[in-house]
């Protein structure tokens, strides 16, 4: 699976329709449907019901919509963060910033899931040792 592939299947998905999404990204139709059939048959599951020229997404499709659009918010936050490179000062605002912010208020609530679990196992710890003495 791409980033590509992934990009892709965000723009199908959001025009639900194929030939729509190829022209938003100056692709040839042909290989925007290659792509999802690539998605499909990775992952063998239909991401789509197709109904003529029409396309709607699956249950299983808009879970991974979720997934596939929360990756590509992570690669441009990534691609976003700031280093000690003078030409990574001049980061762009917007969805970048989106991303960087619930990327941080996700890894923030993990680092307290961490934090809580190693103050219980130092409370839990200790209170075996006390109870060894």
């Amino acid at each position: 699976m791409t980033l590509d592939q992934l990009r892709i299947f965000v723009a199908v998905a959001e025009r639900q329709h194929v030939t729509h999404a190829a022209e938003a990204l100056n692709l040839a139709q042909s290989a925007v449907s290659h792509a999802i059939a690539s998605l499909e048959n990775r992952h063998q599951t239909k991401l789509f019901n197709r109904i003529g020229r029409h396309i709607e997404l699956t249950d299983a499709g808009q879970a991974f919509l979720k997934e596939a659009r929360a990756v590509l918010a992570t690669v441009e936050a990534a691609e976003l963060v700031e280093v000690d490179c003078p030409q990574a000062q001049r980061r762009r605002a917007g969805a970048g910033d989106q991303a960087r912010r619930a990327i941080s208020t996700r890894l923030s609530a993990r680092h307290a899931r961490h934090a809580q679990a190693a103050e219980n196992f130092d409370i839990t710890a200790a209170a075996e040792r006390q109870r060894a003495r």
